[in-house]
């Protein structure tokens, strides 16, 4: 079951609502992606400010060079009407 099936079925009546830890292990990533993220990012020398896998997010800082750089980007800064 999808997150977005998930949804509809909560909405619906259809389907009880998952505790915390049961909703993780249904639509959260695993240690083992984690790692991969993590290891590549230290590889890389880019610090990891949080982990989470109930989330399925990976918080990294580095430079805007080292981010360029990685993901083949160009990081600029803009400026519309003064914001």
């Amino acid at each position: 079951m999808t997150l977005e099936q998930y949804a509809h079925a909560v909405m619906s009546g259809t389907q009880p609502i998952l505790d915390h830890d049961a909703f993780v292990y249904q639509f959260g990533t695993t240690d083992d992606y984690i790692k991969i993220i993590t290891d590549w990012a230290i590889a890389n020398n880019l610090t990891i400010i949080d982990a989470h896998k109930g989330t399925s997010t990976v918080k990294l800082s580095g430079t805007a060079g080292q981010f360029n750089s990685l993901f083949n980007i160009e990081l600029e800064d803009g400026n519309d009407n003064g914001r």
